[in-house]
């Protein structure tokens, strides 16, 4: 297999004709952004405003009202981290992520090294709308991804969402509130290695636009109809065609998965402190 995404996937010539498989009641996760995002606080993506919001002058006869909940950052520390540069911290990050998830395919992503700095490029991407391919390898499926024909109609093969089983149960390990405090720890070298990208946006908004790009991806039909385009696949469906490459790829796990990742990261966006009114619905 190619290191390119499903969604990007050469297309066999000529096509493969397969017979229909019956469905796969398998379960999914993330990218990698996501284990990323939930195995180090993800599929998979971290780091405050660069200036700090300014307080309201407070009222003599009460107390001062808190920030509006857009002010505030996102994973939160209740006290200071103490963590090693971000040159030195594989060994601490390895340690800290193995108390929020065992799962194998997350003990294979710790081995990759430059760990914070992968999850910041993960979130750079995914907010982007692309896929983190290279900095999520480890996630990457076994197998090819299938298609079949009939009645004149090329059809994906249930048998590739099989291949997200083993992602989506490392995805479904993770707590929500443990990411949450993975994440508030992790904050300050991820801000470090989201600087040496050269962003200039704060890395709290991005790490927003990540999560809120995968839950405004449709949840896809149990059959998804393909068209071929040239090298590769396409969906037939206009409205699925125009999705982002992040979110083409989501829905390339099928539609299982899709709505496990996505409660998934739901429940982790409100443990880091973003408000249900700004998540999709």
């Amino acid at each position: 297999m190619t290191d390119a995404p499903d969604y990007e996937l050469q297309r066999p010539d000529p096509p493969p004709v397969l017979p229909p498989q019956p469905r796969v009641a398998a379960r999914w996760i993330v990218a990698a952004i996501v284990i990323a995002a939930g195995g180090a606080a993800l599929w998979f993506y971290l780091r405050a405003p660069d200036a700090q919001p300014v307080a309201s002058e407070p009222v003599a006869s009460s107390p001062a009202a808190p920030p509006p909940a857009a002010a505030r950052p996102l994973c939160a520390a209740t006290e200071a981290p103490v963590l090693p540069p971000l040159d030195e911290s594989d060994a601490a990050v390895g340690t800290l992520v193995r108390t929020v998830s065992s799962h194998p395919r997350v003990i294979a992503w710790l081995a990759t090294g430059d760990l914070v700095r992968s999850v910041a490029v993960a979130v750079d991407n995914v907010a982007a709308g692309q896929v983190p391919v290279r900095s999520l390898r480890a996630f990457r499926p076994s197998g090819d991804f299938r298609v079949f024909e009939t009645r004149n109609m090329l059809l994906i093969d249930p048998r590739s969402y099989a291949r997200y089983a083993s992602t989506a149960a490392a995805i479904d390990s993770v707590d929500a509130q443990d990411a949450a405090r993975l994440c508030a720890t992790l904050k300050p070298r991820l801000e470090d290695a989201y600087r040496e990208l050269g962003r200039a946006e704060p890395f709290d908004r991005v790490l927003e636009r990540a999560i809120t790009t995968l839950l405004s991806t449709p949840v896809p039909p149990e059959t998804v109809a393909l068209v071929p385009k040239g090298a590769v696949y396409g969906f037939e469906d206009e409205a699925l065609e125009r999705l982002a490459p992040a979110q083409k790829q989501l829905l390339r796990m099928g539609p299982r998965h899709v709505r496990v990742i996505q409660d998934t990261l739901r429940e982790i966006a409100l443990a880091i402190g973003i408000p249900p009114e700004r998540l999709p619905q």
